[in-house]
């Protein structure tokens, strides 16, 4: 059995930031993606002090590929959070540990899917299927 800490291939960094960019582009106001800076926020206004704050430059990291999240972090968040925040933590964790966890949203299962396809040097270039799809469980 191989042990490792976390996954660090171009595979997962490209899952992480598949995910990043498609939540930013599904929870934005039309016509702009959410900023780096509102998610932040979102983010920091779910984890209510239990853990050091993320800047948006750390999310630009995360999306660019050049940092991944740590696990406490997305577990704190995924454990604190509700709605689509929640989401997004537990997809970033299905895609840092795809051994233990499975994406919470079909964000989280196109981006493990599309980690195997080169989408570019920074950021994903998605298809038009994210700005179409409605995700609420109604």
């Amino acid at each position: 059995m191989e042990n490792r800490k976390f996954d660090i291939t171009l595979e997962t960094r490209r899952s992480v930031s598949d995910i990043i960019f498609a939540y930013r582009q599904i929870h934005s106001s039309k016509p702009h993606p959410l900023s780096l800076r509102q998610l932040a926020k979102e983010i920091n206004n779910a984890l209510q002090g239990n853990h050091k704050a993320i800047t948006y430059q750390t999310i630009k990291n995360w999306e660019d590929r050049m940092h991944l999240p740590r696990v406490y972090t997305l577990y704190t968040l995924a454990l604190t959070s509700t709605g689509w925040i929640s989401d997004l933590a537990h997809d970033l964790l299905a895609a840092v540990r795809p051994e233990r966890y499975q994406p919470a949203t079909f964000i989280g299962q196109r981006a493990l899917e599309r980690s195997l396809i080169d989408t570019g040097p920074l950021k994903p270039r998605y298809d038009q299927h994210y700005r179409n799809v409605n995700f609420s469980s109604d």
